[in-house]
């Protein structure tokens, strides 16, 4: 068995107070995508990712449903990439979530109208307005933008005042 070659020993592992980022525009960078499709073959069904699939294994796999998971690389604006965090977004491949995809691929400026191959968002960067839900710690993703509606007040903050609410759910 592989051995890890790690210890906590000698790390100061108290709390520290980690910076708190507040709804707005952020740039983002695309760090995993991965074409995933439902199998619902077993007992069980099961996401599997479409990379990993042989062509015959997807053939039989073509009613199922299918999503791109992303993890985005989130920064303010006006802020070095460095002050990052990460956020997971499920881009669903049906009728009523096409607009998201239409969405994610102009924030881009990608051709939501193409056949496009997963390669193409790969270290990718755009932007994005992020909000909380109710009462989340997360930020989670609003909106993809093709442009930014706000200008921080400062560069060191990546907010000011959020964009319009026009997104259709």
């Amino acid at each position: 068995m592989p051995k890890i070659n790690f210890t906590t020993k000698d790390m100061d592992l108290d709390e520290k107070p980690k910076k708190k980022f507040e709804p707005g525009d952020y740039h983002f960078k695309i760090t995993i995508c991965d074409l995933q499709i439902e199998d619902t073959s077993g007992v069980q069904s099961k996401w599997e990712s479409v990379a990993v699939k042989a062509p015959e294994e997807l053939a039989q796999l073509s009613g199922s449903r299918t999503r791109l998971s992303l993890a985005l690389e989130c920064w303010p604006l006006g802020a070095p990439s460095y002050e990052s965090f990460s956020v997971l977004e499920t881009i669903w491949f049906t009728e009523k979530a096409a607009w998201k995809y239409k969405q994610f691929c102009n924030s881009l400026k990608l051709n939501s109208d193409e056949n496009l191959d997963t390669d193409v968002f790969w270290d990718k960067e755009g932007l994005v307005y992020l909000s909380r839900k109710g009462d989340d710690k997360y930020l989670t993703v609003r909106k993809f933008l093709t442009e930014s509606k706000q200008i921080p007040a400062n560069p060191s903050q990546g907010s000011a005042s959020p964009v319009g609410e026009d997104v259709p759910f």
